[in-house]
């Protein structure tokens, strides 16, 4: 089994140290530094040694027919930028997405590969730099079939992984994103807001308070998936990390704001439903994005 990673961030990372152990790991990483540095000193995770392969995405056109399954990990926005490289790709190369929010299913249909995987990660991962990465959060990853049907092969190898890295096939795509799309709506801009890890949510009183208007704000766009008993659960379980977003505030990049929050304010302008607290989160970070890039 020969699994190509694209995009070597904490979940690339995280992804490619846990499935090395069942298959032989490609990443394919933006820069040739970050290629160089895993091939000649490993990948480590929480100190631990795991042998990958790694070469820029320059050359994945070239060694995409050795694979059996590429994972697109990049976030959605630098995903936009990669679509045009799918055509030169095998088109019975079963291809998994994972990415935040549900921006990106408006791209997928015109990708020409026959098998379209779309997942979403519950685990929490920290890129520590370019070949370790820290694992924060030991969750699941959920996945059903956009597009054709699932190999053999591929259910006889996710069912390998399942005692410490499981994947849990769902009946539908919207079951496999909008819960998650709905927690990455509530924690994200707000800890990237308030600049304060996931925790904070809960122990400051004020910021509690604004994150439980947000979940009553956003339930009638997600009806059961909402409830702030989730939010809790996961800000518990992560107390002491800071969401992707926050991270990229923290460091000056660009964040998922448009792949998470817009898509929320698009459904409801069409649906009448009033998000001023959502808007305001969506123009401050965007905001924050043009500070850093002006």
């Amino acid at each position: 089994m020969k699994v190509g990673i694209v995009g070597a961030g904490a979940i690339g990372l995280l992804y490619g140290a846990n499935l090395a152990e069942h298959a032989d790991v490609i990443l394919f990483t933006r820069r040739k530094e970050q290629a160089e540095l895993l091939v000649e000193k490993g990948l480590l995770i929480d100190g631990q040694y795991c042998q990958v392969a790694a070469q820029e995405v320059s050359g994945l056109s070239k060694r995409a027919a050795d694979l059996d399954l590429l994972i697109l990990t990049m976030k959605s926005y630098q995903l936009a930028e990669f679509l045009p490289i799918l055509s030169l790709l095998p088109k019975n190369l079963p291809l998994l997405f994972l990415q935040n929010g549900v921006a990106h299913l408006k791209w997928l249909a015109d990708c020409p590969q026959e098998t379209i995987l779309v997942g979403s990660s519950e685990h929490g991962a920290i890129r520590e730099n370019d070949y370790m990465v820290l694992w924060r959060g030991k969750g699941r990853t959920n996945f059903s079939v956009f597009k054709g049907s699932l190999p053999d092969y591929l259910r006889h190898f996710f069912q390998q992984t399942d005692t410490n890295f499981p994947f849990i096939r769902k009946a539908t795509v919207e079951q496999v994103l909008r819960e998650k799309w709905f927690i990455n709506l509530i924690i994200n801009p707000l800890t990237a807001a308030f600049l304060c890890p996931n925790g904070d949510l809960l122990t400051n009183l004020d910021y509690q308070a604004e994150t439980q208007a947000l979940v009553q704000e956003v339930t009638p766009l997600f009806q059961a998936e909402a409830s702030f008993e989730k939010i809790q659960t996961i800000c518990v379980q992560t107390a002491s990390n800071w969401s992707s977003m926050a991270e990229d505030v923290r460091k000056g990049r660009k964040t998922e704001i448009e792949g998470i929050l817009r898509p929320a304010l698009e459904a409801g302008r069409e649906q009448g439903v009033l998000l001023p607290r959502l808007t305001l989160l969506y123009h401050l970070i965007k905001g924050k994005e043009g500070e850093k890039h002006a």
